[in-house]
């Protein structure tokens, strides 16, 4: 859309050309603005052909924006390790992280691993896996790491594991979820009966193998790349207010509601959902 913007205009701006680099320069920083509202911004301005007042006002435009952009606030990056089939797993992400994610998605980086208290060998060119809750496991884990290589996109990728898990039978659903999400199941079941969903899965414990401290429990949660247990039940508990305490730009409008400090409810391990390897 910025260069078809561009590419229209610049034959109109040339007598204006030492007031419009500076867009031009920034065009990328100002996709939340109205292309509609710059066009008749531009037009007005053209008309009356006023140099002063675009340059002014092209000026305090960029500045704006400039500023507006060195003010944004980094994400809160949320990194679940998970099991497809562990009930407290399911429930952290059914009942506390999509519906958060739902409500704050622009401020949220989430990242899925499902893999947690399995284990994996060589097998030929490829991998067997044992999974804790037994083969339905490993094969809802594959599924997933499959959906996130073919989908791509953390949008689709986050509704098409909440319909999984939301299943009476997450294993089963894939076929059923991926239509719910607009995706073609095909590919994704081919990946998950081939030796391109064995690598895949074998990259989601790889990568849970680097985890520092390691993983002992799942659901196993980080905010901003830390973890403690403490912060993994207020994940549990209230993961609305992690994020909304965590983000550190303005205050968006789900966060507004939240008057009252969160108040930790101790429970025990087995209560909150933890699975010991």
């Amino acid at each position: 859309m910025t260069s078809q913007f561009h590419n229209h205009h610049h034959q109109h701006l040339t007598p204006f050309s030492g007031a419009i680099s500076p867009l031009y320069h920034h065009l990328p920083t100002l996709s939340h603005l109205s292309i509609t509202f710059f066009q008749h911004f531009l037009t007005s301005i053209f008309l009356r052909c006023d140099a002063t007042l675009f340059s002014s006002a092209l000026h305090d435009l960029t500045v704006s924006t400039i500023l507006q952009g060195q003010d944004t606030a980094p994400l809160v990056k949320t990194a679940l390790y998970y099991e497809s089939l562990c009930p407290y797993s399911i429930d952290y992400f059914v009942n506390q992280l999509y519906p958060t994610w739902t409500l704050l998605k622009e401020i949220m980086d989430v990242e899925l691993y499902p893999f947690g208290n399995a284990s994996f060998e060589p097998n030929g060119d490829g991998w067997t896996f044992t999974c804790q809750h037994g083969d339905g496991e490993c094969h809802g884990n594959m599924i997933h790491a499959c959906a996130q290589a073919k989908f791509n996109d953390i949008n689709v990728e986050m509704d098409f594991v909440n319909c999984l898990l939301s299943a009476s039978y997450p294993p089963n659903a894939g076929a059923t979820c991926a239509a719910a999400v607009g995706q073609d199941w095909a590919p994704i079941d081919e990946c998950v009966n081939s030796l391109e969903g064995q690598t895949l899965l074998h990259d989601v414990a790889i990568k849970q193998q680097q985890l520092d401290p390691s993983l002992y429990f799942v659901p196993w949660i980080l905010i901003d790349d830390t973890f403690s247990e403490a912060q993994v039940e207020a994940c549990q508990t209230d993961m609305l207010s992690v994020v909304c305490e965590r983000y550190t730009g303005p205050v968006p409008g789900p966060c507004q509601v939240i008057k009252q400090p969160r108040h930790h409810h101790h429970r025990s391990r087995a209560l909150r959902g933890v699975t010991k390897a």
